[in-house]
């Protein structure tokens, strides 16, 4: 079992509206410098996201110079959108149409 799938085993959640998943597997990577990354959302309807990877051979916090060898990482990014406040009813629970 993988970590993703133990962190969420048991849960029910509701399907996602956005929902993008990549593997990516390597014999050698050597990183020049350290890596930034940024996810992020923006726009209307507003949103709850999640994202997460699952790694192996390689850590959270890589190295600058050091050579990751037969290393795999899976990544999944899941989004579920909020109703536009007009869609919403006085209840706040939708409008029930």
């Amino acid at each position: 079992m993988t970590q993703r799938e133990q962190r969420h085993k048991g849960r029910q959640q509701s399907a996602p509206e956005i929902e993008l998943m990549a593997s990516v597997k390597a014999e050698e990577l050597e990183f020049r410098e350290k890596p930034e990354t940024k996810v992020s959302f923006s726009g209307t309807p507003s949103h709850e996201s999640v994202s997460e990877d699952d790694r192996r051979n390689l850590p959270d916090t890589v190295r600058p110079g050091v050579k990751y060898r037969h290393i795999e990482v899976d990544y999944r990014l899941v989004a579920k959108l909020a109703p536009a406040p007009e869609e919403e009813g006085s209840d706040g629970r939708g409008s029930g149409v």
